[in-house]
């Protein structure tokens, strides 16, 4: 996912629960085989598999700010073959803007490295997604501005268009599918999205010919515009919302969506986030999850934390989910839980069916991306 798009998430979505434990997915307390986690901030880039860490690239000295490092790392994507792993990101430097008060960003052209077994390699270009095709390396990316493909190393296609902007990148032999605000491309040629409101892309998955993106219509509700969690198959725009009774003082703010999937198994994760607002303290305000998650189209989990927060309304303490995947026939997801400062990481789990395992109390960083071999 786009590196602008994530901070957009963690600036609006905080998926906040007030729940019981049986709301929750279930905690197993341990952890399975087979699972590689990558935990990352502009310091550091880690995988965790089964249980340890292997550190990609570390900055010891956090005291330093981070417009003053010569380089930091994006990982982009992630894939196991036997038993060698292979990561791929890019390389950007942080940067204060005119002000000073926010950071920036900016993207190294063309600087992009790849990791195989904790040991990293630069290459040039930017790969933003990585598969195993019939036992061939296949990176999907920039290169030169264009759009490229790279197979087993050697860039064999090359596609220009008119932006080299993207939210999400699939890639299915020498055919490159990307998502751009609210258009999807496969290669160089673009198709707008339908839908009732401004559309954002979150996800691209293909499987066949039947292309799917994730993301969120924006709409106008009330005084104001709201985000509908929404997915796209072939163009043709599903918005995922519920007939919610809202009481007093709540209101639905910000929902999207996230496609993921393999062979013919198509999920969808919809995620919102209902406000309260105190009204005795206008300007206190309370976030509780809405989530529902989709297996070929059909309901097979949710997660309804305002339904549990109406009569008691309780501080913040919330979930937010960074990554899906799909294996075996098996649901995993990856999330980071907060206390009242979402700012702030408790901790770091994954789920298995909506089960959940403990990765670590991990101080710093979040988790990126999940691999299940």
């Amino acid at each position: 996912m786009n590196r602008a798009l994530i901070n957009y998430f963690f600036g609006i979505v905080f998926l906040f629960q007030s729940c019981t434990k049986s709301d929750n997915p279930s905690s197993n307390g341990g952890s399975l085989n087979g699972v590689y986690i990558i935990i990352q901030d502009e310091y550091q880039t880690q995988l965790w598999k089964d249980g340890s860490f292997t550190n990609l690239a570390k900055i010891n000295d956090r005291t330093i700010p981070r417009w003053s490092l010569d380089t930091s790392y994006e990982v982009n994507s992630m894939v196991v073959n036997s038993d060698t792993v292979y990561i791929v990101g890019d390389t950007y430097k942080w940067r204060p803007t005119q002000s000073g008060a926010i950071l920036d960003y900016k993207t190294i052209n063309d600087s992009g490295v790849i990791w195989k077994n904790g040991v990293m390699t630069k290459m040039l270009g930017i790969p933003m997604k990585i598969s195993f095709q019939n036992n061939d390396l296949f990176l999907y990316g920039f290169l030169d501005g264009k759009l490229t493909v790279w197979k087993n190393g050697i860039p064999v296609t090359k596609t220009a268009i008119a932006s080299n902007y993207v939210d999400a990148m699939f890639g299915v032999g020498n055919d490159i599918y990307s998502t751009n605000r609210y258009v999807y491309r496969k290669n160089s040629d673009s198709i707008y999205l339908k839908g009732d409101g401004f559309s954002r892309t979150t996800s691209i998955y293909v499987n066949g010919t039947d292309i799917y993106v994730g993301g969120w219509e924006s709409i106008m509700e009330g005084s104001g515009y709201i985000s509908i969690p929404a997915y796209w198959k072939n163009g043709v725009c599903t918005m995922i919302r519920d007939s919610l009774n809202l009481m007093p003082n709540y209101d639905r703010i910000n929902g999207y969506s996230y496609v993921f999937g393999t062979g013919n198994d198509v999920c969808v994760a919809a995620l919102s986030t209902i406000r309260y607002i105190q009204p005795q303290y206008p300007w206190t305000e309370n976030y509780y999850g809405y989530n529902k998650f989709y297996k070929n189209f059909n309901l097979i989990y949710k997660e309804d934390y305002y339904s549990n927060s109406v009569s008691t309304h309780p501080p913040n303490k919330g979930i937010l989910y960074n990554d899906f995947t799909i294996s075996n026939n098996d649901v995993y997801t990856v999330f980071t839980t907060f206390s009242n400062d979402p700012y702030s990481t408790l901790s770091v789990s994954y789920s298995k069916n909506f089960t959940q395992y403990s990765v670590t109390n991990n101080q710093f960083g979040y988790p990126k991306l999940i691999y299940v071999k």
